[in-house]
């Protein structure tokens, strides 16, 4: 247990490259994580790559 451990994170850029990274370290560590990006698809095959139950998919354009 860390001290991130049931946290939540709210990660943009999550469907790939770094953002993809940081939302699966974050998983690793107990974070409820929100997957934030524009791409519903590719947002969803990080989500079914991590646990369901800790991680919501929130498709998003903040330009």
């Amino acid at each position: 247990m860390t001290v991130l451990t049931d946290k939540i994170a709210v990660v943009t850029g999550a469907g790939s490259g770094i953002g993809e990274a940081i939302a699966t370290l974050l998983h690793e560590e107990g974070v409820k994580v929100i997957l934030a990006g524009r791409n519903k698809d590719k947002l969803q095959n990080v989500a079914n790559q991590l646990a369901q139950d800790s991680v919501k998919v929130v498709p998003t354009d903040v330009t």
